[in-house]
């Protein structure tokens, strides 16, 4: 013969002190299967208590809180103390700010129009360049008699003479 059960059929009370053992078992993680075989009630017997007792809600409820809230303070000292994993644990599980993204990442690439280069442009700005280098473009051909001699100063006051006279940029 098992043990004595604590509720006879007709029976839909618990006291004070089956409450406290309810959030206690619940506050340490136990489901409602286990609390229930805890106090000697079956599973339906228990489901009926709890959906007619909201006391039964209640110190699941509570209980589940305080176990949390236990834990979360272990964490957080282990945390203080050093411990890296605890750490990383809270600012992952805990901390939305610190989570790493859930699914695949998504990277957005914007494409720029293509450049349209003018290929005839470059080619003769390449030459006109080449030119200039050389001394042979025709824009170059300066008057001798015109040109100042070195160490003159150019109207806004710059000195002539360091480079060569006469070249024009493009």
């Amino acid at each position: 013969m098992g043990r004595p059960r604590k509720f006879r059929a007709g029976e839909r009370t618990l006291t004070v002190c089956d409450l406290l053992q309810i959030e206690r078992m619940s506050g340490e993680g136990l489901g409602p299967q286990t609390i229930a075989a805890n106090l000697n009630l079956t599973d339906d017997e228990f489901f009926v208590l709890q959906s007619h007792d909201p006391r039964v809600a209640e110190s699941i409820r509570y209980g589940r809180h305080r176990g949390i809230a236990r834990m979360a303070a272990a964490l957080s000292k282990a945390g203080a103390a050093g411990d890296v994993g605890a750490m990383r644990f809270y600012l992952e599980r805990i901390s939305t700010e610190f989570r790493p993204p859930r699914g695949p990442i998504v990277v957005t690439v914007q494409e720029r129009p293509p450049a349209m280069i003018d290929m005839d442009a470059v080619a003769l700005r390449f030459d006109r360049q080449r030119r200039l280098v050389d001394g042979t473009a025709e824009e170059l051909q300066v008057d001798k008699a015109k040109e100042k001699p070195p160490g003159d100063t150019a109207p806004d006051g710059d000195k002539f003479g360091s480079h060569e006279r006469g070249k024009v940029m493009p």
